[in-house]
C-alpha cells in the first residue's frame, strides 16, 4: 500500500491526462476532459499569478500591505508569503519558470517526434504556453520591472502556442487548434522579426496563419 510519502509525491510529480474509457475501446481520438499539469508548472503558474494580482493592485511595492487571506494554507505564514515577494525571490522564480518553459516545450517535441504521442504532446505545449501566457501578464502587470528575467518568454509563448494548435489540428480538434492558432497569431503581432531574444521570425508568423486558415477550413467543411 502507498505510504503519504508516496501520495504527495504522485500528487507533485505525475501529471493528469486522462482519456474517457470508451474511447480506449472505440479506438476514438477525444479531447481528456481531465488535465491537469505536474506540480512543477502548476506551482509556478499559481506562483506567478499570485504576483501579478499583488502587482495589479500596487502590493509589491509596499510589502506591509500584505496580509494573510482566510482560505490559505495552515502551513503559510505571513512572515513566509512576505519573503515570497521580496524582489530577489522573484526574479528566482522568474528565472526558473522561464527555463521550465523551454524543458517542457522540448518534452512535446520529445513525445511528437519520438513516441508519436500527440494527445501528450499537445498537453506539454499547452502547460508551457500556459506558463508563459502567466508570466507575460506578471509582465504587463509589474510595467516591466523583471523585464530581463522574462526575456524571450513572449517568444516561447508563440511557439508553445503554434505546437499545442499543430497537436491539436493532428488529434482532430480544430476548433481547440483555431484558439491556439489565432493566440499565436496576435502574440507575435507586437514583437519584432529579427534575432533578438523574443523576435518572432516571419516564417513562424506564416506557419501560424496557415494554422488558423486550416482550421477554418476543416471546421467549414466539418458544418457543411
Amino acid at each position: 500500500m502507498c505510504s503519504e510519502t508516496g501520495y504527495q509525491r504522485i500528487e507533485k510529480t505525475f501529471e493528469l491526462n486522462r482519456k474517457p474509457f470508451y474511447s480506449l475501446i472505440l479506438e476514438a481520438e477525444v479531447e481528456s476532459p481531465l488535465q491537469v499539469a505536474n506540480e512543477l508548472h502548476m506551482g509556478p503558474i499559481a506562483h506567478i499569478r499570485l504576483l501579478t494580482l499583488l502587482s495589479a493592485n500596487n502590493i509589491l511595492a509596499e510589502p506591509s500591505k500584505i496580509s494573510l487571506p482566510m482560505s490559505i494554507s495552515t502551513h503559510m505564514t505571513l512572515v513566509q508569503l512576505k519573503q515570497l515577494c521580496t524582489p530577489d525571490r522573484i526574479r528566482k522564480v522568474l528565472s526558473v519558470s522561464r527555463m521550465r518553459i523551454t524543458v517542457h516545450r522540448e518534452v512535446g517535441h520529445q513525445r511528437f517526434r519520438k513516441e508519436k504521442d500527440l494527445g501528450h504532446a499537445h498537453f506539454a505545449y499547452a502547460t508551457a504556453a500556459e506558463l508563459a501566457a502567466a508570466m507575460v501578464n506578471f509582465n504587463n502587470a509589474s510595467q516591466g520591472m523583471y523585464q530581463e528575467e522574462l526575456s524571450g518568454v513572449q517568444r516561447e509563448q508563440v511557439l508553445c502556442l503554434g505546437n499545442a494548435a499543430e497537436m491539436a489540428h493532428c488529434q482532430g480538434f480544430y476548433d481547440l487548434a483555431l484558439c491556439y492558432a489565432t493566440a499565436a497569431v496576435q502574440c507575435a503581432e507586437s514583437l519584432p522579426t529579427d534575432s533578438s531574444p523574443d523576435g518572432v521570425d516571419v516564417s513562424v508568423r506564416e506557419k501560424n496563419r496557415r494554422r488558423v486558415e486550416r482550421a477554418l477550413e476543416c471546421i467549414s467543411a466539418e458544418s457543411s
